[in-house]
């Protein structure tokens, strides 16, 4: 995207790679990042259809944010959660006016 924009201005522009670097940050971040699924929700599906069709449900948010409070003071516990990533549909955290979505209203990691 900011690529097409400097081909718009007509402002050069050079690309480089550095595999050498590139490949040390992802062995870094290999080092630093662990995912691990919660068990509570492993029969739920959570791809984009998954979680669009979850949200509409009552017992669908509050299962997982039941699990998501359940994580944060169990296996979280002690843990900096500014450095916990969760990831999913950006309408199923919020709702259109900026307001936490009730899945997230019951138990944000926050």
């Amino acid at each position: 995207m900011l690529l097409a924009y400097l081909r718009k201005l007509g402002l050069p522009y050079e690309i480089s790679n550095d595999n050498e670097l590139e490949e040390d940050f992802r062995a870094q971040a290999a080092k630093l990042i662990t995912i691990e699924s919660i068990s509570a929700l492993s029969d739920n599906n959570f791809n984009f259809t998954g979680q669009t069709q979850g949200v509409l449900s009552p017992l669908y948010a509050t299962k997982v944010a039941q699990s998501l409070k359940n994580l944060k003071e169990r296996k979280l516990r002690g843990v900096d959660l500014t450095k916990v990533l969760l990831t999913c549909r950006k309408d199923a955290c919020f709702k259109a006016a900026g307001h936490p979505h009730r899945l997230f209203s019951v138990s944000c990691l926050q």
